[in-house]
């Protein structure tokens, strides 16, 4: 638990993760070669960031309040509640949005999908930065919802990158054009309340 000190904390070696890390007051941050396992909770009115390096991510883990640098590679498979902010770096791995889970997609750095992500909640996608997929695929499940706050590209990199939607893919702010430059399978609701979706 860090209880003071506005600013930041650096864990500079390597975390092995199985229960609560807690965060009331500025930044506990995680380096290369942590990982985090089933049972781990993200707590607090601060903030648990990952720093920079890979880190990786297994089994079912709870946020209130993680945030994924730009520096950071994401492995692992692993499923997320709770709230996580994604403000920049690479998922490698398999990660899966709970239905009680919300990924905010934010921030001025572009990031990159090289893995799976899997959404059952909410995704929120705001910020000026391209998302790159590099191979990765996107699956928006039934009762998910990929909702979109910009005017930004989803950005082709390499191989077949796809985006799967079975649930809701909604632009509702960001008065011009979002373009997806990847391939789009729709069996759901693309709803365009703002702008352009191409």
């Amino acid at each position: 638990r860090k209880t003071a000190g506005g600013a930041i904390t650096i864990l500079g070696v390597r975390v092995l993760n199985f229960g609560t890390l807690d965060v009331a007051s500025g930044m506990l941050a995680y380096v290369e070669g942590s990982q985090f396992n089933s049972g781990t909770s993200f707590t607090g009115t601060g903030t648990n960031y990952f720093y920079h390096g890979t880190v990786t991510l297994d089994g079912a883990l709870t946020s209130q309040n993680l945030e994924i640098a730009p520096g950071v590679t994401i492995a692992g498979t692993h499923t997320l509640s709770g709230p996580v902010q994604w403000t920049g770096g690479t998922v490698s791995g398999a990660m899966t949005i709970a239905t009680n889970g919300t990924l905010n997609i934010s921030g001025t750095a572009d990031r990159m999908l090289s893995g799976t992500l899997n959404n059952l909640g909410l995704m929120v996608w705001s910020g000026a930065h391209l998302f790159y997929m590099n191979n990765g695929n996107i699956t928006n499940f039934a009762g998910g919802v990929f909702e979109i706050q910009n005017n930004q590209t989803l950005a082709y990199y390499n191989g077949v990158p796809t985006v799967n939607n079975h649930g809701t893919i909604r632009k509702n702010a960001g008065g011009a054009i979002t373009i997806l430059c990847v391939r789009v399978l729709n069996f759901g609701t693309l709803d365009v309340a703002s702008g352009m979706l191409a």
